[in-house]
């Protein structure tokens, strides 16, 4: 199905490409126009980049693949062929050096559909005499998706950037154009498509990033690579927090024209980014002298509103690419964090330390605010609720990571040997952290462990400069120097007025630079707002230092011991002994709090444990389970195998049977009729050999009737009668008949010589003779016998 549609696609987008595509011609330069809403904005180095491969490698404005797509009206075309006395079959041409020159009217602009920075950098390049380009023209009305692909089809060439990319994808995700939006996907490399990925998943943060698209210059500074860390650093009400500040700090500048933001173009976006012009009258005079070459979208009327309202921008103008900075310095003050609890996986740092809230060391109504580290007036007490304490506690815990995040680096996973060594945590830092969240009524087990460290000052604390300075005489701070981490200097003059106090001064400053105070003051406000009751940091009346009024360190010094004083006073109605059973009772609580926390935790762990258990055993059953269903698929399959054998065995002893029994029928049907045929010869044979013996028999009986004649003869010459009819012959010698007187040398013939009658004495010659005719005999009925058997 997604086979025939693509297929469905291509056929109509080569059906439009013939019927809008008019040819190639060589056009000049001048005439050559880019519409600056259809393009991204210009980038210099990709210009310079091209200029030096027309440098290196010439420029080959006639090969196909460096042609660039126009888009022109019919009677507009017409007019120019007519002018260049050219045909349209000659734009056709194929040949590489056929393309004729084409000339327009002064004053026509060729829209052309990409290949802006070849064009411009043939415009610095070529020679003045030879600034034309090959072009290939399509008619004004081809459909847009011909001319989304014309327009994106150099995309992988030119490398575009994460931003473009990102806002490419999510506007063809809302267009539903999933086609196109996956052509964007498949342009990112390395871990890009990964990062976005993950992004997406989280539908928040992406409509924070989602809600910048209709300003197009921002997206320049878009860096995928960074998304990973950023939503792994547990801060997304932070992030997306700075990104909404992006978003009203450009639409105070148009007056909330949300629609105006579309006009706000790259180079526009670059000079306003990290400027201060709202306190800092050279950051606004800087803006005001860029002329046409800012805001060149809008009339001068609103380019004039627009310069009109930059005194009342509040801090740092900022843009995506000032977030990406900033989140390393963000990341550095979360790390130190992280140490005072365990945060759960989907939980925010800023959410699991104000669960930690306990109310120890807290007076019922008053909020305690750290404003120096003096040991004497280390805090003040203003009226406030719960909810109050809860803020301001974690927003002061933050102002302590500011001021000394460069002592608490994160601690590395491994050890390794061969590197150099990383740097440790300072511990006494860690103990002030520890403390200042116990003072302030949070409490864990991470807490109680760091507050065992020893406890000493860093060496090199100084008495604070007191308030700190936001502007200054002169340019200031150094614009590359206005994001990120804060470079040494800068640190070490910052250190001791990162107080709330100040971090939330609503005071508003103005000289001609600013201070290195003042961006951190403003990527504190960027990421973490300022409270929701500012009446209780305005409360401490403590009084600004502007570039027009003195500064009494003394008064305010005496303002917050005076408030320090009164928290005292609070105390001195209690006796000692009261006090030390308060001080005991609020440390029983606090170690009750503690066991309670970690008995809740090692129950945790404990169920945690069981969990991991019973999930083990359920993988451990289900693999068994799967392991019994095998060997049973197993069995299955040899008993399907071996019947499936037994079948086959079946078939064939069936066919060799069929076949068999064929042979059989075939041997029997034979066999009978051999049997029959030899019945025929037996029964011939028989007869035969029936006619043979009669035949014999006859002999026979004819030989003996002339032997009894010739005995008659002979016994009537001798006196001798034979009685009876002889049956078969035998010779004796005279000794074997008793009473016989035979003479030596003859023989007795017997008729029948079991009963001895017929007997006659012969001579030897008869003997001889009547022998000689018995074998005759014999040898006839032989003969006859053998002729029977042959014919059977």
């Amino acid at each position: 199905m997604r086979r025939s549609r693509a297929h469905l696609e291509d056929s109509k987008l080569e059906a439009e490409t013939r019927r809008t595509y008019k040819g190639s011609a060589r056009i000049s330069l001048d005439v050559l126009y880019f519409q600056s809403n259809e393009h991204r904005d210009l980038d210099r180095k990709h210009v310079d980049y091209l200029k030096g491969c027309f440098q290196r490698d010439k420029c080959r404005r006639l090969e196909k693949r460096n042609h660039i797509e126009a888009a022109v009206d019919q009677p507009s075309l017409d007019a120019a062929l007519r002018s260049s006395d050219v045909s349209a079959r000659e734009l056709l041409t194929n040949e590489p050096n056929g393309c004729p020159k084409l000339s327009f009217p002064a004053g026509f602009k060729l829209r052309c559909l990409h290949g802006q920075h070849r064009i411009q950098a043939a415009r610095e390049f070529l020679l003045p005499h030879d600034k034309w380009w090959t072009v290939d023209l399509y008619t004004s009305d081809l459909n847009d998706n011909l001319k989304q692909c014309l327009h994106e089809q150099h995309s992988n060439e030119d490398k575009p950037s994460d931003g473009e990319a990102y806002c490419k994808i999510r506007n063809y995700h809302f267009q539903g154009d999933t086609k196109s939006e996956m052509r964007w996907k498949a342009c990112l490399r390395g871990c890009r498509l990964k990062n976005l990925k993950e992004l997406l998943a989280d539908e928040e943060l992406t409509a924070g990033f989602d809600a910048l698209l209709d300003i197009p210059g921002l997206w320049d500074g878009m860096m995928m690579t960074t998304l990973q860390k950023m939503m792994a650093m547990g801060c997304k009400d932070e992030t997306l927090h700075y990104l909404s500040n992006i978003k009203k700090g450009l639409l105070a500048l148009v007056g909330g024209d949300e629609q105006a933001l579309k006009r706000f173009d790259r180079p526009t976006i670059t000079a306003l980014e990290s400027r201060a012009p709202g306190a800092s009258t050279a950051d606004a005079q800087f803006l005001r002298n860029q002329g046409r070459a800012i805001f060149s979208a809008f009339t001068d009327h609103e380019r004039d509103q627009i310069l009109n309202r930059l005194p009342m921008v509040d801090g740092l103008i900022l843009t995506l690419s000032s977030f990406f900075k900033d989140l390393n310095y963000l990341q550095l003050l979360i790390d130190c964090l992280k140490r005072l609890v365990i945060v759960p996986k989907r939980r925010s740092v800023c959410e699991t330390i104000q669960s930690k809230y306990t109310g120890v060391n807290q007076q019922e109504g008053q909020v305690k605010i750290q404003v120096t580290e003096d040991a004497e007036d280390t805090f003040v007490y203003k009226s406030g609720t719960d909810a109050d304490r809860v803020d301001l506690g974690w927003r002061q815990l933050v102002a302590l990571a500011m001021r000394y995040y460069p002592y608490m680096p994160r601690d590395p996973i491994k050890e390794d040997t061969v590197k150099k060594a990383t740097t440790r945590a300072d511990q006494a830092v860690l103990r002030q952290l520890a403390d200042l969240a116990y003072q302030l009524g949070f409490a864990s087990t991470q807490i109680y462990a760091l507050r065992q460290h020893s406890s000493s000052r860093i060496a090199g604390d100084d008495d604070p400069q007191f308030p700190p300075l936001h502007v200054t005489s002169g340019a200031g701070i150094e614009m590359r120097q206005r994001s990120g981490i804060p470079r040494t200097q800068a640190y070490k003059e910052d250190r001791y007025s990162l107080f709330i106090n100040h971090l939330h001064d609503t005071q508003a400053y103005q000289g001609e630079g600013i201070t290195s105070f003042f961006v951190r003051k403003s990527v504190y406000l960027a990421f973490f707002g300022r409270p929701d009751e500012a009446s209780i940091i305005h409360s401490l009346r403590i009084p600004p230092f502007s570039s027009g009024s003195a500064f009494d360190s003394t008064r305010v010094t005496s303002e917050l011991r005076g408030a320090s004083e009164n928290s005292e006073a609070d105390d001195r109605h209690l006796s000692n002994q009261e006090r030390l059973e308060q001080e005991r009772r609020e440390l029983r609580r606090i170690e009750e709090t503690l066991e309670r926390e970690d008995l809740q935790e090692r129950l945790a762990q404990a169920l945690q444990a069981q969990q991991n258990l019973e999930q083990e055993k359920r993988r451990q059953q289900q693999h068994e389970k799967q392991e019994q269903e095998r060997q049973e698929e197993e069995r299955r399959r040899q008993g399907t195998r071996e019947q499936g054998r037994r079948e086959q065995e079946a078939l064939v002893q069936g066919r060799a049977l069929v076949q068999g029994g064929a042979f059989a029928q075939g041997g029997a049907l034979v066999e009978r009729r051999a049997l029959v045929q030899g019945g025929a010869f037996a029964q011939g044979g028989a007869l035969v050999e029936r006619r043979a013996l009669n035949d014999s028999e006859r002999t026979r009986k004819r030989h003996t009737q002339i032997d009894m004649e010739s005995l008659d003869a002979i016994g009537n010459q001798r006196g001798l009668v034979i009685v009876g009819q002889a049956q078969e012959r035998q010779h004796y010698t005279g000794q074997e008949i008793p009473g016989s007187n035979l003479q030596s040398g003859r023989e007795l013939v017997l008729a029948d010589p079991t009963r001895k009658i017929g007997a006659r004495e012969i001579g030897a010659r008869e003997a001889r003779e009547i022998r000689a005719r018995e074998t005759g005999a014999r040898e006839t009925r032989s003969g006859e016998t053998g002729a029977g058997e042959a014919g059977a």
